[in-house]
């Protein structure tokens, strides 16, 4: 199992190994909308808890911070689905959270998923807490991340072409929501950034402008850095309804995927919203097509083909999705072999379409069930 990585860490420490592919490996050519023979695969939060092999090195790595932020290890994790599953995309671990030091916010995860931040609510803790500088240096500031990047990038060229790279990054409102929730807010439904949007928005709006700009560079830096794909994570903002979100969510999505292809026109941009009561069954769908991305990632709420439809005046915009996740963890495998094809027959012959998961994948996720999806897909021909 661990022979593909053992390869893959020699190439990319030693420059040697197969001579590159001409071709755009098979997901980036995907985004791209070029014509292909078969549905690229892989899923969100595919790195992680749910493998045997993750969870032996956290053992050995007991924080997340320390394995999200040791180059050698997050390399490894990275690039465990792809030594098991063969998935045609590696994406960075990481988290949403992690260029928050380097704005001035420092951040604890516990091992089951708990954030814990000293929460900013106030104009006087932002302006305090929140560095406001023009450009921060992310190259100095957060250099584990461009050096997995950098390392992964290397070694997929020479060992696995066909593999496209993957980075991420949170949207303005979601890592705002832990700034002022100073947690996971959706358990009590966000109480302290609503009070925000009430009594205080121009702190808000404050708040959001400086975490675009922010986001915008760290983004570019993960391109400049080796990332091929990235997606962008704006998973609360379906628990805000139309009104608040009209002021305090798109306005912010807009404004970082805009300032990405500025900077990176041929970058393919993902974007993902959690299912959340003011987004599930599509309501918000094209509101996240408007933003100018390449593909809208699409959860598990709404059927695919019914999403196509909705999104029928939007030529230029892919979609990627939706297994659901529980399905994936309960089985049985001939159920999610049969909702995967069905899904699978849905986008037959439409470009831009990537199979994912409708959410991450859950941890307690048995392995041969997620085995059984990839190669599901993999075998399946347009």
């Amino acid at each position: 199992m661990l022979r593909r990585i053992a390869l893959f860490l020699l190439v990319s420490s030693t420059g040697t190994g197969a001579s590159s592919s001409s071709s755009s490996p098979l997901l980036l050519s995907v985004a791209r909308g070029e014509t292909v023979d078969r549905v690229p695969v892989w899923m969100m939060r595919q790195a992680g808890r749910h493998m045997n092999v993750y969870r032996d090195l956290v053992k050995k790595y007991p924080t997340f911070r320390q394995r999200s932020e040791t180059p050698d290890v997050s390399r490894t994790i990275s690039l465990q689905p792809l030594d098991r599953y063969g998935v045609d995309g590696v994406i960075l671990f990481s988290d949403i959270l992690t260029p928050l030091p380097a704005m001035g916010i420092d951040f604890d995860i516990s091992e089951g998923g708990k954030i814990k931040i000293v929460p900013i609510q106030t104009r006087e803790a932002l302006e305090k807490r929140l560095r406001r500088v023009s450009k921060i240096d992310f190259r100095r500031e957060c250099n584990f991340v461009g050096a997995v990047l950098e390392e992964l990038s290397r070694g997929l060229v020479q060992s696995s072409p066909e593999t496209t790279l993957i980075g991420f990054v949170g949207l303005p409102f979601t890592l705002a929501s832990y700034l002022v929730e100073g947690k996971t807010g959706v358990g009590d439904n966000f109480p302290n950034i609503r009070k925000l949007m009430e009594e205080n928005p121009d702190v808000l709006h404050a708040m959001l402008s400086l975490l675009a700009d922010n986001i915008i560079h760290y983004a570019c830096y993960q391109i400049e850095s080796g990332a091929q794909i990235i997606q962008v994570f704006d998973s609360w903002a379906g628990h805000i309804d139309d009104e608040y979100y009209g002021l305090f969510c798109e306005p912010y999505q807009r404004r970082v995927v805009q300032g990405m292809k500025q900077q990176h026109p041929d970058t393919p941009i993902i974007i993902y919203m959690a299912p959340g009561p003011y987004s599930s069954g599509g309501r918000r769908l094209k509101a996240l097509a408007e933003t100018g991305v390449d593909i809208v990632s699409v959860d598990h709420t709404i059927d695919l083909s019914i999403a196509r439809e909705l999104l029928s005046d939007y030529d230029s915009v892919g979609l990627q999705g939706n297994l659901d996740p529980q399905l994936l963890r309960d089985g049985p495998m001939d159920e999610i072999r049969s909702r995967t094809l069905t899904i699978l027959e849905n986008i037959r012959g439409r470009k831009k379409c990537i199979l994912n998961l409708g959410h991450g994948i859950l941890p307690d996720t048995p392995e041969i069930h997620a085995e059984c999806f990839v190669k599901t897909v993999q075998s399946f021909r347009n």
